[in-house]
């Protein structure tokens, strides 16, 4: 006898706690499913379903059959999915988007490392700004992530914490903030009271995730956000600080894009606590990950805890 169907068959039996409700559920007639159940109890040589004129109920063999049963159902299919993903190792395409800081040539060695693992399998890497990682995910542009924490801002997605950077003010030198700053103990960069600023800040947009932490921060202080001007990213803001034209809150991690460091100064903020920026790996609650992708997530985590990637 079919070992799968019979177990198929008495948890719907048990489930159901009739014959006739389950014959529905499996699409076969009662009778049919009785003389199954019947033929089972006799092969077995114990009843498995106590019957009576109200229902059906199981005995304690029944629950002996059902327990053992649903944990051999749930590992054939684990099975059937792990072979399912050998067979597909070689063709399967794994699509990375990273915010905006991605290396390609660690993004290569990334790849090089997957395809030696898994031969055939493929990682693209695109870089995006973070406002695009959410809509690429969910229309499966992407299959995973690098980025900031998106989860507060949509329940529909998992977000791997991996490190946590300083949220900084950048400031250019003739400006003259650093005299005003504070040092304190055990961190980086010193500390800037950031109502004793001018108001010359550069300012993402609201498109940008960047700005939800920009406006915690003046609303901590209780000062009113008064931009000298508005971009629609990061890199515009660091752009526009390079020339001196004001100052921008970035992430540590953007601090490779700015070309010449020696004429800024970088302060912590944030008045309660030091501000600090999450990156972690982000996919879709709703999917399940491949051998694959779990082994691309675990070498991406070790590239960027070993500071080799950004985010």
């Amino acid at each position: 006898m079919d070992d799968l169907k019979s177990f198929t068959y008495v948890l719907a039996v048990a489930e159901c706690k009739s014959i006739s409700k389950a014959a529905e559920l499996l699409y076969i007639s009662q009778p049919s499913l009785s003389r199954f159940i019947s033929s089972l109890e006799q092969e077995l040589g114990i009843l498995l379903f106590e019957r009576k004129s109200n229902g059906i109920s199981l005995t304690e063999a029944g629950e002996i059959y059902v327990e053992y049963g649903k944990e051999i159902k749930r590992l054939n299919s684990t099975m059937e999915h792990e072979l399912k993903e050998l067979q597909l190792s070689e063709e399967q395409e794994i699509h990375v988007c990273m915010s905006l800081s991605a290396s390609l040539l660690l993004a290569m060695e990334v790849q090089e490392k997957i395809s030696k693992k898994y031969i055939g399998c493929k990682a693209t890497f695109s870089n995006v700004m973070a406002k695009e990682i959410l809509p690429g995910l969910k229309n499966r542009t992407y299959d995973l992530a690098i980025g900031p924490d998106l989860s507060e801002k949509d329940s529909s997605i998992v977000f791997d914490l991996i490190v946590e950077d300083y949220m900084l003010l950048a400031v250019p030198k003739k400006y003259m903030m650093l005299q005003k700053a504070e040092k304190r103990e055990g961190e980086k960069y010193p500390w800037m009271d950031i109502s004793m600023m001018p108001n010359e800040f550069i300012i993402q947009d609201n498109s940008c995730y960047v700005r939800q932490e920009i406006d915690q921060i003046f609303e901590e202080y209780g000062k009113k956000l008064k931009p000298k001007m508005i971009v629609n990213s990061s890199m515009l803001a660091m752009q526009t600080l390079e020339r001196g034209m004001g100052f921008c809150f970035i992430s540590e991690v953007f601090l490779p894009y700015i070309t010449n460091t020696k004429d800024i100064d970088f302060f912590c903020i944030g008045k309660n606590k030091v501000k600090k920026t999450k990156t972690g790996i982000i996919y879709l609650k709703n999917k399940i990950l491949s051998r694959q992708e779990k082994y691309c997530i675990s070498v991406l985590k070790e590239k960027i805890i070993n500071g080799e990637i950004g985010a």
